[in-house]
């Protein structure tokens, strides 16, 4: 029995040094979990805001070139929304934006 002691404080010694290197590889694993968790995040904040100011610079495109063929009497073949039109759609794509319901609104028939 005495023969058996040694090998026992061994096997109890590797077996704590398993375990502390099995908690010290879920605290490695739960570290890294939450660095990927942040840079994902951080590239969908920075894609949806890149979409958000995408949508808006078309919106204020389209405004302006409204404006500007409202202002020419419609010169250019008549082709770009009404600027009232125009106006309802931002609206629309800010509360869409800021998570507000979007109303439904009448569209009339262009002839």
């Amino acid at each position: 029995m005495l023969r058996l002691y040694p090998l026992s404080l061994e096997r109890s010694a590797l077996l704590a040094q398993c375990a502390g290197e099995e908690r010290r590889g879920l605290a490695c694993v739960d570290v890294a979990y939450e660095e990927e968790k942040m840079r994902v995040e951080e590239e969908c904040r920075i894609g949806r805001s890149r979409v958000k100011e995408r949508l808006l610079e078309g919106l204020e495109e389209r405004r302006k070139k409204a404006r500007e063929e409202k202002e020419g009497e419609g010169t250019s073949g008549g082709t770009c929304y009404p600027i009232h039109l125009l106006d309802n759609m931002l609206n629309d794509i800010h509360r869409c934006i800021a998570g507000l319901s979007i109303p439904p609104t009448h569209h009339p028939q262009t002839p």
